[in-house]
């Protein structure tokens, strides 16, 4: 996407004079590369990446603008809107170039050099006029949220990145570098579990007399649960939803504070919500056994997902729309798809089921059964704009480039690049890089349903945790599987592979998900229920 080593100058001398730089970094080399035009940059996390954002004439003055904050390692320039935001982070680790909806918006970013980082190390006065480098403890160091590679000052890391020290991952956030080499939050190991030695002494020959002492030794547990001695989840589920008040349970979302959403199908066709430690949920989207077209019904809900805003996203299957409700209104707006409408053209969806939505909260990725792809739109759309084509397209198939009925998707860019799409009529789940034109198969054997630990047979529910351990619901195997980062070889976590009814067994399960404490929730479908699954 960029143009090759595009020179904005070769000595800062050029810069001096064509953007009146400060004197401050007269003595620096920089070489800037700018992307094409029609492009944006989307952080995979806004919150760690953000610098700040200002209005300027031209993208000559958002680039003296990101040099005279030292942190600045990436911008993006907006000319309509005159927008210039600034991000600390490195442009190849830190987000993605993707297209805009403005056509001379630019991105741009200053490249490492070595030469900038040569005195790394070395007394201050050598790095006094530096932007790359601070005075620190008498020499010269990395600035705040970078680390040294031995040749230049990286971006530190998010959660779920590799590390090989503590300086690689952001500190900031409370992260550090496990013990398996990936940064996580500060909270090493998990459950601890007590032993406890007894020892006597006895003494004199006339009185016997005994004391006894203690010591407790703690037996540290790791988070991740495919470790090895890490605890899971309970195999006895608890119902915390039950058919009093659902029929058939779908899609399920937990927010940070761990209240509860979930889709009921059929057919009451309603989005439920049960807040913490509530035993009761209420209906907060739709009437319940109406079903319809208007901007207060839902016809088959599928997923649910609800934004920091608390903005809720509902797909809305048989009316083939993706409907917002603002806050707290029962009233949704389109944002995708046109209402009864189904077809294939990007301004149109068919068979919308599961969606998520980024973390900046900008796109709602979409997957699209019944035309076998995966789309995203825009969170502030409106019915019967263009969509931009993710995954699939290419009909119903096998092959890397084509998906088979898509349900299930996860796509959390500060954990993988990747988006994960579970493919339920070929059983199989597959990931994506933003824009490729080709998947890879990361579970299960595309056209080959199975019960065994490396077959699927109609997975729907995904999640992936921090780890980039993978969650499958495996819909017609009764049961829910864990296939740990890097292994197709699944380890089942809920279920027993039988349907069933009692606290050890699902039916047709559908969703998952995970609230702050790691307890695991089910919607079970074909029990009419939904099922949490303690983390030990």
């Amino acid at each position: 996407m960029f143009l090759s080593g595009q020179y904005l100058s070769s000595f800062i001398y050029c810069l001096l004079i064509i953007f009146q730089f400060p004197t401050l970094i007269i003595t620096e080399q920089l070489l800037i590369q700018l992307s094409n035009l029609g492009l944006q940059f989307t952080p995979i996390n806004e919150q760690a990446f953000f610098l700040l954002q200002t209005t300027t004439d031209s993208a000559m003055k958002c680039t003296q603008t990101c040099f005279s904050v030292a942190l600045c390692r990436t911008f993006h320039f907006d000319p309509q809107s005159k927008l210039c935001r600034l991000y600390q982070g490195d442009i190849d680790s830190s987000g993605f170039i993707v297209h805009s909806n403005s056509t001379q918006s630019v991105v741009g970013s200053i490249q490492l050099r070595e030469e900038n980082f040569a005195d790394h190390g070395r007394p201050c006065n050598y790095c006094s006029n530096s932007r790359h480098l601070t005075c620190m403890n008498s020499t010269c160091q990395c600035q705040i949220y970078t680390f040294y590679d031995g040749s230049v000052c990286r971006s530190q890391k998010l959660a779920g990145s590799n590390c090989s020290t503590n300086s690689h991952c952001r500190s900031d956030l409370n992260l550090t570098c496990l013990s398996y080499y990936q940064c996580e939050l500060n909270l090493n190991f998990g459950n601890i579990s007590s032993s406890t030695t007894t020892s006597s002494t006895s003494a004199s020959s006339s009185t016997t007399t005994s004391s006894t002492s203690s010591s407790t030794t703690a037996t540290q547990k790791p988070l991740n649960p495919c470790a090895a001695g890490a605890d899971r989840w309970s195999t006895a589920g608890i119902t915390i939803v039950n058919s009093t008040y659902v029929t058939l349970v779908n899609g399920l979302f937990i927010d940070p504070g761990d209240t509860l959403y979930f889709v009921d199908e059929t057919a009451n066709a309603v989005v439920w919500k049960l807040d913490k430690g509530s035993t009761v949920p209420v209906i907060i989207a739709g009437i319940k056994t109406v079903t319809g077209s208007t901007a207060g019904l839902l016809y088959n809900p599928q997923a649910v997902y609800v934004d920091s805003k608390q903005n809720m996203y509902v797909s809305d299957l048989m009316n083939h729309r993706i409907q917002k409700f603002i806050n707290g209104s029962t009233v949704g707006i389109t944002v995708a798809g046109i209402t009864s409408t189904p077809g294939s053209q990007l301004n149109q969806l068919r068979g919308p089921r599961y969606l998520w939505v980024d973390p900046n909260e900008e796109y709602i990725y979409i997957a699209e059964s019944d035309n076998h792809r995966v789309m995203r739109h825009r969170t502030n759309s409106t019915s019967g704009t263009d969509g931009v084509l993710i995954a699939g397209g290419n009909g119903q198939g096998n092959a890397t480039t084509q998906l088979s009925y898509p349900y299930g998707i996860y796509y959390a860019p500060n954990i993988s690049n990747y988006l994960y799409v579970t493919n339920v009529a070929n059983s199989c789940v597959m990931k994506w890089a933003i824009n490729a034109t080709s998947g890879t198969f990361v579970a299960g054997v595309p056209g080959t349903p199975g019960s065994n630990a490396t077959l699927l047979n109609t997975p729907v529910g995904i999640k992936i945790d921090t780890f980039m351990n993978m969650f499958v619901v495996d819909n017609r195997n009764h049961r829910v599987q864990m296939f740990c980062n890097n292994s197709q070889i699944g380890i089942t976590v809920a279920g027993n592979g039988v349907a069933g009814n009692n606290s050890t067994q699902l039916s047709s399960p559908m969703g998952i998900a995970f609230d702050s404490s790691l307890n695991m929730y089910i919607t079970d479908g074909g029990n009419q229920r939904i099922q949490k699954f303690l983390k030990l």
